[in-house]
Protein backbone atom coordinates (compact mmCIF):
# COMPACT_ATOMS: atom_id res chain seq x y z
CA UNK A 1 0.00 0.00 0.00
CA UNK A 2 2.75 2.70 0.98
CA UNK A 3 4.51 1.93 -2.72
CA UNK A 4 1.55 3.30 -4.61
CA UNK A 5 1.46 7.25 -5.46
CA UNK A 6 -1.32 8.07 -2.94
CA UNK A 7 -3.61 6.37 -0.39
CA UNK A 8 -6.79 7.84 -0.35
CA UNK A 9 -8.98 7.50 2.75
CA UNK A 10 -12.95 7.56 1.82
CA UNK A 11 -15.62 10.07 3.84
CA UNK A 12 -16.32 7.86 6.84
CA UNK A 13 -13.58 6.14 6.76
CA UNK A 14 -12.57 5.82 11.09
CA UNK A 15 -15.40 8.73 11.49
CA UNK A 16 -13.54 11.38 9.02
CA UNK A 17 -15.93 14.03 7.28
CA UNK A 18 -14.46 14.09 4.37
CA UNK A 19 -12.35 11.67 1.87
CA UNK A 20 -8.34 12.22 2.51
CA UNK A 21 -5.41 11.67 0.65
CA UNK A 22 -1.66 11.27 1.07
CA UNK A 23 1.25 10.85 -0.75
CA UNK A 24 2.84 7.91 -0.73
CA UNK A 25 6.19 6.27 -1.98
CA UNK A 26 5.28 6.02 -5.68
CA UNK A 27 7.15 2.96 -6.54
CA UNK A 28 4.54 1.48 -8.33
CA UNK A 29 2.00 4.14 -10.43
CA UNK A 30 -1.29 3.60 -8.67
CA UNK A 31 -3.32 4.40 -5.28
CA UNK A 32 -4.77 2.57 -2.85
CA UNK A 33 -8.55 2.98 -1.54
CA UNK A 34 -9.70 2.27 1.82
CA UNK A 35 -12.14 1.10 2.90
CA UNK A 36 -12.85 -1.73 0.06
CA UNK A 37 -14.36 -4.91 0.59
CA UNK A 38 -12.79 -6.84 3.46
CA UNK A 39 -10.98 -10.18 1.87
CA UNK A 40 -9.73 -13.40 4.16
CA UNK A 41 -8.74 -15.99 2.18
CA UNK A 42 -6.01 -18.85 1.99
CA UNK A 43 -4.13 -18.33 -1.52
CA UNK A 44 -2.28 -20.76 -3.45
CA UNK A 45 -0.28 -20.30 -7.07
CA UNK A 46 2.69 -19.80 -9.20
CA UNK A 47 4.89 -17.33 -9.59
CA UNK A 48 6.92 -16.48 -12.58
CA UNK A 49 10.00 -17.35 -13.16
CA UNK A 50 11.49 -13.77 -13.88
CA UNK A 51 10.04 -12.36 -10.76
CA UNK A 52 12.96 -11.78 -7.80
CA UNK A 53 11.40 -14.71 -6.05
CA UNK A 54 11.87 -17.23 -8.79
CA UNK A 55 9.44 -19.73 -10.22
CA UNK A 56 7.73 -22.17 -7.86
CA UNK A 57 4.23 -23.38 -6.31
CA UNK A 58 3.10 -21.42 -3.29
CA UNK A 59 0.56 -21.60 -0.73
CA UNK A 60 0.07 -18.44 2.23
CA UNK A 61 -2.84 -16.45 2.92
CA UNK A 62 -4.48 -12.62 2.39
CA UNK A 63 -5.89 -10.60 4.43
CA UNK A 64 -6.90 -6.86 3.18
CA UNK A 65 -9.40 -3.98 3.74
CA UNK A 66 -8.05 -2.05 0.77
CA UNK A 67 -7.84 -1.80 -2.88
CA UNK A 68 -5.27 -1.14 -5.02
CA UNK A 69 -5.56 0.10 -8.34
CA UNK A 70 -2.50 -0.13 -10.33
CA UNK A 71 -1.94 1.11 -14.30
CA UNK A 72 -3.23 -1.68 -17.01
CA UNK A 73 0.70 -2.54 -17.70
CA UNK A 74 1.87 -3.53 -14.14
CA UNK A 75 3.84 -6.56 -14.17
CA UNK A 76 2.71 -9.63 -11.38
CA UNK A 77 4.96 -11.99 -10.12
CA UNK A 78 1.97 -14.34 -8.96
CA UNK A 79 -1.09 -16.02 -10.83
CA UNK A 80 -3.48 -17.04 -8.20
CA UNK A 81 -5.69 -20.85 -8.83
CA UNK A 82 -7.35 -19.70 -5.23
CA UNK A 83 -7.54 -16.04 -3.21
CA UNK A 84 -8.23 -12.61 -4.97
CA UNK A 85 -4.64 -10.71 -5.11
CA UNK A 86 -4.56 -7.27 -6.26
CA UNK A 87 -7.07 -8.09 -9.70
CA UNK A 88 -7.98 -10.72 -11.86
CA UNK A 89 -6.50 -13.29 -9.68
CA UNK A 90 -2.81 -11.70 -9.98
CA UNK A 91 -0.47 -10.64 -6.99
CA UNK A 92 2.85 -9.71 -6.28
CA UNK A 93 3.23 -6.49 -8.81
CA UNK A 94 7.18 -5.90 -9.76
CA UNK A 95 9.13 -3.16 -10.15
CA UNK A 96 12.53 -3.98 -11.04
CA UNK A 97 13.51 -6.01 -8.18
CA UNK A 98 10.61 -4.58 -5.68
CA UNK A 99 7.53 -6.76 -5.15
CA UNK A 100 4.41 -6.08 -3.58
CA UNK A 101 2.02 -8.23 -2.96
CA UNK A 102 -1.12 -9.09 -0.40
CA UNK A 103 -0.05 -12.63 -0.31
CA UNK A 104 1.73 -13.47 2.62
CA UNK A 105 3.83 -16.34 1.55
CA UNK A 106 3.60 -19.28 4.08
CA UNK A 107 7.43 -20.57 4.43
CA UNK A 108 7.02 -24.61 3.76
CA UNK A 109 4.26 -24.09 1.25
CA UNK A 110 6.65 -21.88 -0.43
CA UNK A 111 10.35 -23.26 -0.09
CA UNK A 112 11.09 -23.20 -3.42
CA UNK A 113 10.60 -19.51 -4.05
CA UNK A 114 12.36 -19.02 -0.58
CA UNK A 115 15.01 -20.92 -2.07
CA UNK A 116 15.51 -19.31 -5.32
CA UNK A 117 15.21 -15.45 -3.48
CA UNK A 118 18.23 -16.65 -0.69
CA UNK A 119 20.35 -18.25 -3.78
CA UNK A 120 19.77 -14.83 -5.53
CA UNK A 121 21.14 -13.09 -2.36
CA UNK A 122 24.14 -15.47 -2.51
CA UNK A 123 25.20 -14.57 -5.62
CA UNK A 124 24.65 -10.74 -5.48
CA UNK A 125 27.18 -10.51 -2.53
Amino acid sequence: MYLTERMILEKGWQGSDAEQSAEMCGVFSGETRMPARRVVSYVEGMSDTGSPVGGAAFRGHEFHYSEVVLEKGTRFAYTLSRGIGIRDNLDGAVVEDTLGSYTHLHPVGSAGMFRHFTDSCRKQA
